[in-house]
């Protein structure tokens, strides 16, 4: 029980750390991430550094120019985690930087003072995170600034603000030493660290994508043979009835996995790029289940499989949903179910639980084996089973898919699984969207 709650607080204060810092919002650009960290860092080192010049009682000027510091770094941080307004916040953070580091240097003695130490730190940073014009413009200004500031200093020495003594400012100079230490260096190794896992990340999908790239022309052309096939068996005169009968059945059959296949490629894409759209309208749960389910007939035609839906009370059916895109996750999960049961049943079902209506699609196939479980619902996970399945390879992108258009419907989606006994997929979707 105790080590149960140390986890769940231990979860809770990740969660609520994570949020703070965006690192949930995964969408959005490495360097838009690094800006936001830096921000954080600024404000933590701000106000430490208040708090260090109350310490050593350095003048009221410095103490409360932290203070404005402090707080216009924290209305940038608030800024800036609108990902619509970053952009501009950032023009602003590097036009007040200028004027900012200016003041400082003269409240802080100059190139005597650590605002040389500072200065280097902020420069190193700004550099790593901007790109293009941005950084551009930057080194331009941040060059500008370091003439100016020495130039003020050999021209004007009188309006330099100096230490009340030696220890003063050797407590200062190694306060913001130890703060860059502590703020600055831990940012650039999270940097870094995110560069290399999205390289290997890149690096790996690139891999596997030339390896389903090389089936998908697989899958395409076996389909596509098929119906050029038997389409051309079905145009020769004298032909049976029956054949005719049985070759247009094959046809359509192939025709459907054809156009799953190319679905599924087609939402991915959208998917990635972002540009899939949910058009909601009131819809009836059952016939979205039955049509799917007839819709998988055509396929499980030639099959030892039996198609059996299971529907909720006509009451209970409606739904204000995305027809399209609760069929397209109904037909992948069917699909998979019938690639992976050689014979028995596939079986569709529909129940209410609360504000949620919940579809199931079982199976009495071959089940998932356990050390494919966790990453059943990546991209390009396939099983590669021969026991049990029919002899049909896919591209690894339906489970993928469901589960991204299950979440894009606010829904959540899990399975259940014996190996050598079949699966159960459940996907819940709300009955009216969230707002």
């Amino acid at each position: 029980m105790k080590k149960e709650v140390k986890n769940r607080t231990s979860n809770l204060l990740n969660t609520t750390i994570e949020r703070a810092l965006v690192i949930r919002d995964k969408n959005r650009p490495l360097q838009d991430l690094i800006f936001l960290y830096t921000i954080l860092a600024m404000v933590l080192f701000t106000g430490l550094g208040a708090g260090i010049n109350v310490i050593i009682e350095s003048s009221p000027s410095i103490t409360y120019s932290n203070y404005v510091i402090l707080s216009v770094m924290i209305v940038f941080y608030l800024l800036a985690r609108n990902a619509k307004l970053i952009k501009y916040v950032r023009w602003i953070f590097i036009t007040v930087a200028g004027p900012t580091i200016v003041y400082v240097w003269i409240l802080t003695e100059g190139s005597a003072g650590p605002s040389m130490i500072f200065i280097h730190g902020l420069i190193s940073l700004l550099v790593f995170m901007l790109v293009g014009k941005e950084l551009y413009v930057t080194v331009g200004l941040m060059i500008l600034i370091a003439i100016s500031c020495y130039g003020i200093e050999y021209f004007y020495p009188e309006i330099f603000h100096h230490y009340a003594n030696d220890e003063q400012r050797t407590i200062d100079s190694l306060s913001v030493v130890i703060l860059i230490f502590i703020l600055e260096i831990p940012i650039l190794i999270f940097a870094r660290n995110a560069l290399y896992m999205q390289r290997n990340k890149a690096i790996e999908e690139s891999d596997i994508k030339t390896s389903i790239m090389a089936n998908l022309s697989h899958e395409i052309r076996t389909p596509m043979n098929a119906i050029i096939g038997f389409a051309d068996l079905m145009s020769e005169k004298g032909i049976d009835e029956a054949d005719r009968e049985n070759y247009l059945k094959i046809v359509k059959q192939n025709s459907r996995s054809l156009m799953n296949l190319l679905d599924n490629v087609i939402s991915s894409a959208k998917l990635d790029s972002g540009t899939a759209k949910v058009f909601y309208a009131k819809s009836n749960a059952n016939d979205i289940m039955q049509l799917s389910c007839d819709t998988l007939k055509s396929i499980a035609i030639n099959s030892k499989i039996k198609l059996l839906t299971k529907p909720i009370e006509e009451k209970y059916a409606g739904i204000e949903v995305d027809e399209n895109l609760l069929f397209q996750i109904l037909l992948n999960l069917g699909y998979n179910a019938i690639k992976f049961t050689q014979e028995g049943s596939v079986s569709f079902a529909l129940s209410k639980e609360d504000e949620y209506l919940q579809f199931s699609v079982s199976d009495t196939g071959a089940g998932i084996p356990e050390d494919k479980k966790e990453n059943l619902f990546e991209r390009f996970t396939q099983l590669n089973q021969e026991v049990n399945m029919i002899p049909t390879n896919g591209a690894g992108l339906g489970l993928s898919i469901s589960k991204r258009l299950t979440e894009l419907l606010q829904g959540e989606i899990w399975f259940t699984s014996q190996e050598n006994e079949g699966s159960t997929f459940f996907i819940k979707i709300p009955i009216k969207p969230r707002k």
